[in-house]
């Protein structure tokens, strides 16, 4: 089978675990241009600060506790820098309190308002889940670009059995 066709397979696979989440909502994590990075890891460092800091906005001091799960889609794009996609199911969060708990992170963390933007999936879900996935790639022998996908308890290291179940 040629990488093309692995590709398309692995991306598959990705995009119905992914659905499994039911997301309701997408979150683009763009870094302020003082600290972005075309590092992987630092990036991924800096977003995991940010999401905790969004996290324990919409939840309170216990958010490990409590967690929200996400899906954390990584992209360079035509770009040099890393930003993220994130989906995410609202659960029983109103638009209200997720709104201002972005806007409290944007806050508290000095960054620009771009940096954070928050929208709700009203229809195309699939195709919001597909766009996700876009940067997967089956590379030179037969290893993949999965790590591109970080669902939030592998980023903030927390053992399943925390986490809330999805409706």
């Amino acid at each position: 089978m040629n990488n093309l066709k692995k590709t398309q397979k692995l991306k598959n696979i990705i995009n119905r675990w992914m659905q499994s989440y039911n997301p309701t909502h997408f979150l683009t994590v763009r870094l302020p241009e003082h600290i972005e990075s075309a590092n992987f890891d630092i990036s991924q460092r800096i977003l995991k600060r940010v999401m905790a800091a969004f996290e324990y906005r919409l939840l309170g001091r216990h958010w490990h506790k409590k967690h929200l799960p996400f899906i954390v889609a990584t992209e360079k794009g035509h770009g040099t820098v890393w930003h993220y996609h994130i989906l995410f199911n609202q659960q029983t969060f109103s638009e209200e309190s997720l709104n201002l708990a972005i806007f409290r992170t944007i806050t508290a963390l000095r960054y620009p308002f771009y940096s954070l933007e928050l929208e709700k999936i009203m229809q195309y879900k699939d195709y919001v889940i597909t766009y996700c996935s876009k940067e997967i790639r089956i590379k030179q022998f037969d290893t993949s670009e999965s790590d591109k996908i970080i669902p939030s308890h592998v980023l903030f290291d927390i053992p399943v059995k925390n986490q809330n179940p999805i409706n």
